[in-house]
């Protein structure tokens, strides 16, 4: 990836955390986005790297840079999109990774359901807007000279999510933690089926102008469960440890699909860690996939933070 810029949210730990130090050992320049983005976290990936020597290809040092950005707030999200365009940022390669996990429904300042803006509609805002914003070049990517590339980290849970009704996609009501998965899975299947009519809608023709990509890291040790009652913590962090590999290795496969020329003619493909898997039917609904990219147009567009229609 030595002379590309990628874009890798929710990297301040875990998951993506480990696979920004993956992908810089790769040669990409990063910008790296959290709630906590800053020097801070700066400086942690560059020791981290230091610390495991350069497995890079010759070439200038990557540069990295942290923005701060909450995807429980379309205001930050804009915000951040601003802050891409005053640096003039452009990136190959962007990799959607930050999620959340609630132990109750909490609506965000923008009054919607906060699993479901971050993992979903969140989402729809950064993708989209990056590509109508220029920072995304579709057909051939700035820096490396293959077509742009987003991956999206979802979930083998958007297959247990709850039917979609027919009115109201998008209003869930409260819940606790014991239906707390039940809404994560219904977020993640609107993202899985966001991807199927992002690859759709900008690669006509069979000809790939951007590989839309997209896993389930499966059950690992990271905090996304951060959010569950404190009396609970120190148990649900002994289960972790005990029950679940750290995120080293899905990591390394995220990179994978995040750097590899072999993805650079396929687009649409699901993967549960390294083995490829068929999206559940309805994430493959092109009806529903439509759907949901209307009605997310719609949401945004009320809330003064629309982008163009394609």
């Amino acid at each position: 990836m030595n002379g590309s810029w990628c874009l890798i949210t929710g990297a301040s730990s875990g998951l993506g955390f480990e696979t920004a130090v993956r992908l810089l050992h790769r040669g990409a320049s990063l910008t790296v986005a959290s709630r906590s983005a800053g020097p801070e976290l700066v400086r942690r990936l560059r020791a981290r790297v230091e610390a495991e020597g350069d497995r890079r290809s010759a070439g200038a040092a990557p540069e990295v840079e942290a923005i701060a950005m909450d995807l429980a707030s379309f205001a930050s999200v804009e915000s951040f999109l601003e802050e891409l365009e005053s640096r003039g940022r452009r990136f190959a390669t962007v990799v959607f990774n930050a999620g959340a996990v609630a132990s109750r429904a909490r609506r965000t300042e923008d009054g919607y359901d906060e699993m479901l803006q971050v993992n979903f509609l969140s989402n729809h805002l950064l993708a989209t807007r990056l590509i109508e914003s220029g920072r995304i070049e579709l057909a051939v990517s700035a820096g490396n000279g293959r077509p742009a590339r987003f991956v999206f980290v979802s979930s083998e849970a958007h297959r247990s999510s709850p039917d979609v009704p027919e009115a109201d996609l998008f209003e869930i009501g409260n819940y606790g933690m014991g239906q707390s998965v039940r809404w994560y899975a219904y977020s993640k299947l609107f993202l899985t089926a966001f991807t199927e009519e992002l690859s759709r809608l900008h690669n006509p023709d069979d000809r790939v102008r951007l590989t839309v990509l997209t896993m389930c890291p499966g059950a690992m040790r990271t905090g996304i469960a951060r959010d569950a009652p404190s009396i609970l913590q120190p148990l649900i962090r002994l289960a972790l440890r005990l029950a679940f590999p750290g995120p080293e290795k899905s990591a390394e496969m995220l990179a994978h699909l995040a750097a590899s020329p072999e993805f650079d003619s396929h687009t649409g493909l699901y993967f549960h860690l390294s083995t490829r898997k068929e999206k559940d039917v309805r994430a493959r609904d092109p009806e529903l996939a439509a759907r949901v990219w209307r009605e997310t147009k719609e949401v945004l567009a009320c809330r003064g933070v629309s982008s163009h229609d394609q």
